[in-house]
């Protein structure tokens, strides 16, 4: 919450993560510092697309919130 309000606050567009996806499975210790999908989903973030990159053996997703431009 506290990046989205930063990026809202600074007029960005939006905002982007790399998260994994363990689908209910454990997740290693050192795997989930990129983030947990479901954390971005319940954030209404949108699930872009699977990246060829891994965290502990996970596939990363891109994720991505647009953030609408302030009304004036």
């Amino acid at each position: 919450n506290a990046v989205v309000g930063a990026a809202r606050a600074a007029g960005a567009p939006g905002v982007e993560a790399y998260p994994i996806d363990p689908k209910g499975r454990r997740v290693e210790v050192g795997a989930g510092f990129v983030g947990i999908a479901s954390m971005f989903d319940a954030l209404a973030f949108r699930r872009i697309l699977v990246t060829d990159a891994h965290s502990g053996r996970l596939p990363r997703l891109l994720v991505r919130l647009e953030l609408p431009e302030p009304s004036r």
